[in-house]
């Protein structure tokens, strides 16, 4: 035997007006997902190419100038790819630390 409660037909109807509320707003934020999801995929994709451009730009130009003669050494490479890569924040970063031998911003005072 199945128990059951009994409420009025207007609670019932504001029951199933809530739903229906909620429901629209979980697919309202479904939707804002997804197109926020195919931005940042979109934008990682956009960043990457121009990673791989600038890697291969710089690989045409640390292979003239190694035709030309110039960059005869490992370290003279690694530091013209570092500069010519020091665009990029990361890397300047890295850049800065091999050429100074010091971290950016050491021994920098903080404000506090």
């Amino acid at each position: 035997m199945q128990k059951g409660i009994v409420i009025s037909e207007e609670i019932y109807y504001k029951m199933l007006e809530s739903y229906d509320k909620a429901m629209k707003e979980l697919e309202e934020l479904r939707q804002q997902l997804q197109i926020s999801t195919e931005l940042v995929s979109s934008q990682e994709s956009e960043n990457k190419v121009e990673m791989n451009n600038l890697t291969k730009e710089c690989i045409e130009y640390i292979s003239e100038e190694m035709e030309e003669g110039k960059l005869a050494d490992e370290d003279r490479r690694l530091a013209c790819v570092l500069s010519y890569l020091a665009n990029d924040e990361d890397i300047n970063e890295l850049y800065e630390l091999i050429k100074t031998g010091k971290a950016p911003g050491a021994g920098k005072q903080s404000g506090t």
